[in-house]
């Protein structure tokens, strides 16, 4: 589901105050991290840098409009970090934005950064009956 998509929501937390935001995202072959942007200085860089334990939900209610049942939602675990490494870091970028060309301005922005997903575990659940949990 992660690699079909390209859309999900993103936790992060800090001092006991969650924030959640819409992201656009790509994964890399093992699907064991998820790369995003994010500008520095924003609610969403300082919740990761002091608080790297985050969560994402990824789902197909676009693909299942027409039958909730069928309705299916992964939400990841893992610990986030912005990538410091500036020749990486560029190399994700153009990644992004080749899968994402919408992001081409938020990616030439001198203020962003790539925030890096590694993935602990995620919990699947298959309509509103059926959920499994695995540590990755």
């Amino acid at each position: 589901m992660i690699r079909e998509n390209n859309f999900c929501v993103l936790s992060t937390c800090r001092d006991d105050l969650p924030n959640s935001s819409l992201m656009k995202y790509i994964c890399n072959e093992m699907v064991n991290e998820i790369y995003m942007l994010a500008i520095k200085g924003s609610n969403k860089y300082f919740n990761i840098v002091s608080n790297p334990h985050v969560s994402f939900l990824v789902d197909t209610r676009s693909e299942s409009q027409e039958n909730a049942e069928l309705i299916q939602a992964l939400t990841v675990y893992g610990d986030a970090n912005i990538i410091e490494d500036e020749v990486m870091s560029k190399l994700l970028k153009e990644r992004l934005v080749a899968a994402n060309p919408n992001l081409a301005v938020l990616a030439d922005n001198q203020e962003s950064c790539v925030i890096k997903v590694k993935i602990n575990s995620v919990l699947m659940l298959n309509s509103i009956s059926e959920s499994r949990f695995s540590k990755i």
